[in-house]
């Protein structure tokens, strides 16, 4: 098993490096890079949703697939206050508070909606979220054009109850192979 996590610069599509299986071409629009380790989503205002994206790559040789799932240390917060977010994939609106994250490619599950009705989620510490998954294998791009690759998006705004601070949290993958 080989899994990658890379940065997607600020201003390219969110689906930089998979093409073929994700259909998302919005824009990276935080005025920041994202790296294979961090993600900022800049100065968020009412103003627009604020999107950042990662590129995961999972390769197995094993013919029975993989299953990718995320886990946090808890929602987005500064101090005591915390971005709205949820387990349940919703939809992210400019002006309103809420926080999350989409997989988007090949191997995504449809609860994630499509292009153009995308739906956000964000796991709890003591629930982690199904990002994809592929049960036939070998996984790889090499394998078939696309396969194994996750576009991930972030995205959040905020409404004019969201006080001033710098909003953090934390987010492990963990991918595990079927056998």
């Amino acid at each position: 098993l080989i899994f990658t996590i890379s940065g997607i610069e600020n201003s390219e599509d969110v689906n930089s490096g998979n093409t073929i299986g994700c259909e998302n071409t919005s824009d990276t629009n935080t005025g920041v890079a994202s790296t294979s380790t961090k993600v900022g989503l800049g100065n968020l205002s009412t103003a627009k949703v604020n999107v950042s994206a990662q590129l995961l790559s999972i390769i197995t040789n094993l013919s029975s697939g993989y299953s990718l799932i995320a886990s946090s240390s808890g929602s987005l917060s500064s101090g005591s206050h915390e971005i709205l977010s949820g387990v349940s994939p919703q939809e992210i609106v400019k002006g309103q508070e809420r926080f999350g994250i989409r997989p988007c490619g090949l191997d995504a599950a449809s609860i994630w909606g499509t292009n153009s009705n995308r739906l956000y989620a964000w796991p709890e510490p003591s629930e982690p979220i199904s990002l994809a998954s592929d049960s036939s294998g070998p996984i790889g791009n090499d394998v078939a054009e696309g396969n194994g690759l996750v576009s991930l998006e972030y995205a959040a705004s905020i409404s004019d109850d969201v006080p001033q601070g710098v909003y953090k949290t934390s987010v492990t993958y963990i991918v595990t192979t079927t056998f």
